[in-house]
């Protein structure tokens, strides 16, 4: 596939620049530096635009640090839509890509709520810092959508060119190639993942624990619990707990499990953190 920037009409070139500037700007919001409640007070004449502009101004002062990244990252958005308004696509790939990146603001925003404060409450506590929130997770959504619309145009390419080879063949091989190509989408669906996912995986080997894992090892190899004797059935006899989700719990002990017979529990721990 040959990536075009030849946007269809001159005014998607402004459409493009508002949507990066948008989505930047989003990014950019730190939710928690809005001490709104506190900052409101200060203020003797007030109006609604008025206090939302103090508290947006508040809530973008405390990233100044990496502001060359997010003039960067403006750049790369406004070619990313400028690429986008330079095809079409068809209602599936707009609605998919919409509700997969949705879904993907909406979980940037709720990873930072309860990495910080673990509470919707300091989050919805009024009406501007709610507009902040919805402005958050739009700037994310828009940059997944623009991400996945390209990603999606060029693996279809792909699939479209490996069709077309495939026509060239007899009609007795045309069905086991279209099961290859529908592989090969699959499998290279799976190595975009796998890339984006690659850094991570090696900065942060073997993998981050969460505060129930202890727990959960005790479990797993019968060591008495604090929760022990909470079931109203056989509860002293019961070593597992509902508090845990009992397959996940056996999937990390079965790795640890081995990283014990192999003497290497952050090996077996990184097998787990793979799977997940």
């Amino acid at each position: 596939m040959d990536i075009l920037i030849k946007p269809k009409k001159n005014r998607y070139i402004i459409y493009a620049i508002i949507i990066a500037i948008f989505s930047t700007v989003g990014m950019n919001i730190s939710l928690m530096n809005t001490n709104a409640d506190k900052l409101l007070k200060k203020f003797e004449y007030s109006s609604t635009w008025n206090n939302f502009m103090a508290v947006f101004r508040t809530s973008i002062s405390g990233k100044n640090d990496v502001r060359l990244f997010y003039q960067l990252v403006a750049v790369g958005i406004t070619l990313m839509f400028l690429i986008i308004f330079s095809y079409r696509f068809c209602v599936r790939e707009i609605v998919s890509s919409a509700v997969v990146s949705i879904i993907f603001g909406f979980c940037m925003w709720f990873g930072t709520v309860f990495s910080n404060k673990e509470s919707w409450n300091y989050f919805l506590r009024n009406k501007y810092v709610k507009i902040l929130d919805i402005w958050y997770i739009l700037a994310y959504t828009l940059l997944m959508f623009g991400a996945l619309l390209i990603i999606g145009k060029i693996v279809a390419a792909s699939g479209n060119k490996a069709e077309q080879k495939a026509e060239v063949k007899t009609k007795a091989k045309t069905k086991d190639k279209t099961v290859r190509n529908t592989r090969k989408v699959f499998f290279m669906c799976a190595a975009v993942l796998l890339v984006c996912w690659l850094p991570y995986y090696i900065v942060f080997w073997p993998g981050f624990q969460h505060t129930d894992f202890p727990t959960q090892m005790l479990q797993y190899f019968h060591v008495p619990t604090r929760f022990q004797g909470h079931d109203i059935t056989d509860g002293v006899n019961i070593l597992y707990s509902n508090d845990h989700p009992y397959f996940q719990t056996k999937l990390v002990g079965l790795c640890i499990e081995f990283g014990f017979k192999i003497h290497n529990v952050n090996v077996g721990y990184s097998i787990y953190t793979f799977i997940q």
